[in-house]
């Protein structure tokens, strides 16, 4: 897979979760993830990884309802369908060039997020960083909609359905712009700091959780960064797992793919992000927080190694109560402590799981 892009979330018939992770060598693996008793179990061989070319993924989105996968890579735009419960859980479906009148500039992509319109129609919205612009395309037919520009160099996407906001990492103030879709125009809501403002231009990559109430991105000292989107106001702590590999000197990438999902099922919520620096050899940490009847909140720690095409599970984080406390007590925690296999320290539990 080489160093990783973009991980997605989805969950099938049985509740399980399925982790789809883009690598720089155009493969997407697929994984399927269950919670068993407190702990984290990988199936192995789950699905035969996709192969979408040698160039790598730039990033990739699901839809609203889980129906497909957008795929961005450098010059191309692929289209896939998703189904877990099937045999095949992706399968390559349509596959796009840039716009033959387009300039090489305004081809070169670096976002992707699936949103609405106002009038409830599925888009795809891309943002080009070179050309400060962002375009919608409506999938079925493959049309061009429109095209905005930002002022910005925008860099990542993530749509939050639940407020109609489009958040993008802007690569030249180091920052997160919400912006809002009204009437085809794009009107900047917010913009959300760092209290330890980012100086390395990495690629960061933004994400909402826990139902739209926050919004999630990496920073350069490998650590996930939290806001309420109410006021905008950053969570008083963050989690922390190290840099990448892949830099020099002092300014590695820290966390540059992040992605979450909230799942409710009969009795409670179950969130969970994964996150990933940017490296030869991937380290993924799973965050997970679920609600039942109990009041009394557990905690499991776990990260994710990935070496060349095998994946280790460790360590993953459990919180009980899916109010927005419960997120900032994650926050505040400070716990980020990287214990060796089997050990067991209080309520912290690690250990790992081979996958293929």
């Amino acid at each position: 897979m080489g160093p990783m892009s973009a991980l997605r979330w989805t969950t099938d018939a049985e509740g399980a979760f399925w982790l789809f992770a883009g690598g720089h060598k155009g493969v997407i693996c697929s994984y399927r993830v269950r919670l068993v008793t407190g702990s984290i179990v990988v199936e192995q061989n789950a699905a035969v990884p996709v192969t979408l070319g040698k160039e790598q993924i730039v990033d990739m989105v699901l839809d609203m309802f889980h129906k497909h996968l957008a795929v961005i890579c450098p010059g191309r735009l692929y289209l896939l369908e998703v189904d877990v419960d099937a045999r095949s859980p992706l399968v390559l479906r349509h596959e796009f060039s840039p716009d033959d009148h387009r300039d090489a500039e305004s081809a070169t992509a670096s976002g992707v997020a699936f949103c609405t319109d106002e009038g409830g129609l599925l888009i795809l919205v891309v943002a080009y960083i070179d050309s400060r612009t962002l375009r919608a395309f409506r999938v079925k037919p493959w049309t061009t909609l429109w095209e905005r520009s930002t002022g910005f160099l925008p860099s990542t996407l993530s749509w939050v359905p639940e407020r109609r906001f489009l958040l993008v990492y802007c690569h030249e103030g180091l920052d997160v712009k919400v912006l809002e879709l009204q009437d085809k125009q794009l009107v900047l809501r917010n913009t959300l700091s760092f209290n330890r403002p980012n100086t390395r231009h990495y690629r960061k990559v933004v994400s909402s959780a826990n139902l739209g109430r926050l919004a999630l991105c990496g920073s350069d000292e490998g650590r996930l960064v939290g806001w309420d989107l109410s006021s905008g106001k950053q969570l008083p702590g963050t989690l922390n797992h190290g840099r990448g590999s892949i830099g020099g000197d002092d300014g590695y990438p820290g966390l540059q793919v992040i992605t979450s999902t909230t799942v409710l099922t009969a009795t409670q919520y179950t969130s969970m992000i994964a996150g990933s620096s940017h490296s030869r050899k991937p380290v993924v940490m799973l965050w997970e927080m679920d609600k039942d009847k109990a009041s009394k909140r557990r905690w499991l720690f776990g990260h994710l190694v990935i070496n060349v095409l095998c994946i280790l599970f460790s360590l993953a984080v459990m919180i009980r109560g899916n109010d927005p406390s419960a997120w900032y007590s994650l926050f505040c925690s400070g716990r980020d402590k990287v214990f060796d296999a089997g050990l067991e320290i209080g309520r912290w539990v690690s250990g790992k799981v081979a996958v293929g």
